[in-house]
């Protein structure tokens, strides 16, 4: 069954993702419920919700992807949640978001290496900590790649105690005002003035068809 969401081409925040990235035990959905409202609410693209109740199965991903192409066909604003150990993952997905006319930008969490292994010592989950410790160091690394590719990078310290009031009310302020920026991606520029123009309300009514919608995601999960 298909279903559509009802938004405006006028919207604020369309054509418009954040990469939510951070070390282990970073806490990004916490800090993600801290810095958003109900002025624009990106829809949050997190492979976890599924993979928790189904295992991360090959069905796991089609869930994810039919939630996501319906995001898309929408233009939503987004918060891709996930690892951010596998570069080539991340420019891939960064790829097939401004393949169709996004924005792309990054927030990362940032966390001492203390910190991550004592949360994850606290996690229900508990992780192996000589894993926890490579994906640190890994995620470390990619950080300097990430800010220099990302047009918009915000990082955050949600070290112990760090997480204060004046710093969530600045993450919050920097993402708010990439989402309700207008759109630079001359593709998205021109989808917009396009659909716009013919009062279309999904990318699918003109755009692009389903057939190439889908093929794009099918990427989304690299083998």
């Amino acid at each position: 069954m298909k279903f559509r969401i009802v938004e405006s081409i006028n919207d604020k925040g369309i054509f418009k993702a954040i990469f939510l990235t951070g070390n282990p035990g970073a806490g990004k959905t916490y800090t993600i419920d801290k810095i958003t409202d109900g002025g624009i609410m990106p829809r949050i693209v997190n492979t976890d919700k599924f993979s928790t109740i189904y295992g991360f199965s090959d069905d796991t991903k089609q869930l994810v992807r039919n939630v996501l192409k319906n995001y898309l066909n929408g233009m939503l604003p987004l918060f891709i949640d996930g690892t951010s150990s596998d570069i080539s993952n991340v420019y891939s997905r960064k790829g097939i978001l401004e393949s169709l006319g996004y924005d792309t930008g990054m927030i990362f969490i940032n966390t001492s290496l203390e910190t991550s292994l004592q949360r994850n010592r606290n996690r229900d989950k508990f992780v192996d900590e000589d894993f926890v410790k490579r994906s640190y160091e890994k995620i470390e690394k990619n950080k300097e790649y990430y800010r220099k590719t990302f047009g918009y990078f915000y990082e955050v310290n949600n070290d112990i105690g760090e997480l204060d009031n004046d710093t969530i009310l600045n993450a919050y302020k920097s993402s708010y005002n990439f989402y309700s920026s207008d759109i630079n991606n001359p593709i998205g520029v021109r989808h917009y003035e396009e659909m716009k123009q013919n009062r279309y309300r999904y990318l699918t009514d003109g755009i692009i068809s389903e057939q190439e919608l889908d093929k794009k995601l099918l990427t989304w999960y690299r083998k």
